[in-house]
């Protein structure tokens, strides 16, 4: 019998160290811009990825 998932929770921790270094990085910098980049890359690949499994259901 398939079963499905209606709701899922996810509880994220940010490493305080991790976030200070981005944080403080230049606001206009080449880095923060990479790693902004990155991050949104990353969000776009995981929402496409969630949409799809959604469509072969």
């Amino acid at each position: 019998m398939p079963l499905e998932i209606k709701e899922l929770q996810i509880h994220v921790t940010v490493n305080d160290q991790q976030a200070k270094a981005v944080a403080n990085a230049a606001p206009g910098g080449q880095i923060a811009k990479d790693a902004q980049k990155a991050m949104l890359q990353q969000i776009i690949d995981d929402v496409m990825d969630i949409l799809n499994s959604q469509k072969e259901r």
